[in-house]
């Protein structure tokens, strides 16, 4: 719950529904873990799932370099599209720890 009420309209929406939040929590979320240099997406790939990152660093490259951090989130859109495709790269800088949110689209 506190990973992915970092994000303003799920922690709005845990406040007014906690059985369905409780559901997204257990149902739509993963944990995943990279090691320094892996790649977690690359630009043109069909995105599955908003992701948010609990430790480590990343770097996201679209048309300039960017460092991701911890408690910040990407791939947002794949929410709210049902087709959407990554923009840009991100690669793990050291070992990383993020949580996958599963878009519903994506888990059909």
């Amino acid at each position: 719950m506190p990973v992915v009420t970092l994000h303003p309209l799920l922690e709005q929406y845990a406040r007014t529904d906690v059985a369905g939040i409780w559901l997204v929590c257990h149902l739509a979320m993963s944990q995943q873990s990279w090691l320094p240099s892996q790649t977690v997406f690359m630009r043109g790939e069909r995105a599955s799932e908003m992701l948010i990152v609990l430790s480590g660093s990343l770097e996201y490259t679209c048309r300039q370099s960017e460092n991701v951090r911890m408690d910040q989130w990407l791939c947002e859109a794949v929410l709210w599209s049902e087709k959407w495709h990554y923009c840009g790269g991100l690669v793990a800088k050291g070992i990383s720890e993020i949580c996958g949110l599963t878009a519903l689209s994506s888990a059909r």
